[in-house]
C-alpha cells in the first residue's frame, strides 16, 4: 500500500511541476518586450545626458506593466542600436526624439544658467536672480537633479515636440507619430502628458501587430 502511495505522490509531483512550468511559460509569453533605444533629447537648461536619462525614465514608467516590459538599449548609433536590438531578440524597438524650443530672447539667460550649473555656480545664480522661474531652474541644477525638473526648466511659450517611432524586430515601422505641446506658464510639465499619449499609441500599435501575428497562425 505504501509503495502505491509513494508512486502516486511522485506522479502528482511531476504533474504539478509540469503544470507550473507550463503556467510560467504562458506568463512569460504573455509579457511583451519593448526595447527602448537611447532617446535623442534637447531641452534648455538640461544637459544632453540628463535629458536622455529623463526621457527614458518617463517612457519606462508608462510602458511597464503586467503585460509589457521595457528593455533599455545602450548603443547610440542607429545601426548599432538595431544590431543590439536583434541580439536581445526584441519584438519591438521604440525610437524617441524630444526637442524643446525656446524664443531667442531667452537663450542668453538660460545659457548662463546652464553654464553656471556646469561650473557649480548654480546656487549663486539662484540666489542672485530676481526671476522665480530662473531661481527654480538654477536651484534644480545646483541640486544635481537629472530628470525631475523638466517642468521646472520650462518657460512660458516653450514648445516641446515628441516623436515616437515603433519598429518591429525586423525593422518594419509600425507607428510613427509626432506631437507637440506649448507651455502656458513657467514650470509647466510638457514632457509627461506627451509621453503618456505616445505610450498609448505604442501599446495600440503593439496590440495590432500581435493580433496580425495570431491571425496568421490560425
Amino acid at each position: 500500500m505504501s509503495s502505491h502511495l509513494t508512486i502516486r505522490s511522485a506522479v502528482l509531483a511531476v504533474l504539478l511541476s509540469v503544470g507550473l512550468s507550463d503556467a510560467n511559460a504562458a506568463d512569460q509569453a504573455a509579457v511583451t518586450n519593448v526595447c527602448l533605444a537611447p532617446p535623442s533629447a534637447q531641452i534648455p537648461g538640461v544637459t544632453a545626458e540628463e535629458a536622455l536619462t529623463g526621457v527614458r525614465d518617463v517612457f519606462t514608467t508608462y510602458l511597464t506593466g503586467p503585460t509589457v516590459r521595457v528593455e533599455p538599449l545602450t548603443a547610440r548609433l542607429a545601426s548599432q542600436t538595431k544590431e543590439e536590438a536583434k541580439q536581445k531578440n526584441c519584438s519591438f524597438v521604440l525610437f524617441t526624439k524630444v526637442v524643446q524650443e525656446r524664443k531667442t530672447r531667452n537663450n542668453g539667460l538660460l545659457g548662463r544658467i546652464a553654464a553656471g550649473a556646469v561650473n557649480s555656480g548654480a546656487s549663486q545664480v539662484a540666489a542672485a536672480s530676481s526671476s522665480v522661474g530662473t531661481r527654480v531652474i538654477a536651484s534644480a541644477a545646483a541640486g544635481g537633479a537629472s530628470y525631475s525638473y523638466f517642468g521646472s526648466s520650462t518657460v512660458t511659450s516653450d514648445k516641446l515636440t515628441l516623436t515616437a517611432r515603433l519598429e518591429s524586430g525586423d525593422g518594419r515601422v509600425l507607428s510613427d507619430k509626432t506631437q507637440s505641446r506649448k507651455a502656458g506658464s513657467d514650470g509647466e510639465d510638457l514632457l509627461t502628458p506627451l509621453v503618456e499619449q505616445a505610450a498609448e499609441n505604442v501599446m495600440t500599435a503593439v496590440g495590432s501587430a500581435q493580433d496580425r501575428v495570431n491571425q496568421n497562425r490560425r
